[in-house]
């Protein structure tokens, strides 16, 4: 499934992620990425393919897995160590 990051936390390897055909986001975790060199290349803005996996617990939404990027998309905000974390505007 295609989606796009809409949220990522560079100093603590996790975001969130939309879906095109889904109506709320997934966690997005670093160790989720198929190749661990990607996790640099990673952004607010990225296209990603993913696959859901079953939530962590009961009740949560499920997270993504088997994260791929899809090319090398242009970054919509300045890439840095954010204090908050990054929030792609509709």
């Amino acid at each position: 499934m295609l989606a796009t990051v809409v949220t990522w936390f560079d100093d603590h390897s996790f975001g969130f992620a939309k879906p095109d055909t889904l109506t709320f986001d997934v966690f997005l975790h670093r160790s989720s990425l198929l190749d661990a060199a990607d996790h640099d290349r990673l952004h607010v803005g990225q296209r990603i393919s993913l696959d859901l996996a079953p939530a962590a617990k009961r009740g949560m939404k499920p997270r993504a897995a088997r994260v791929t990027i899809l090319g090398d998309a242009a970054i919509l905000e300045p890439r840095s160590r954010p204090t908050k974390a990054k929030r792609l505007k509709n």
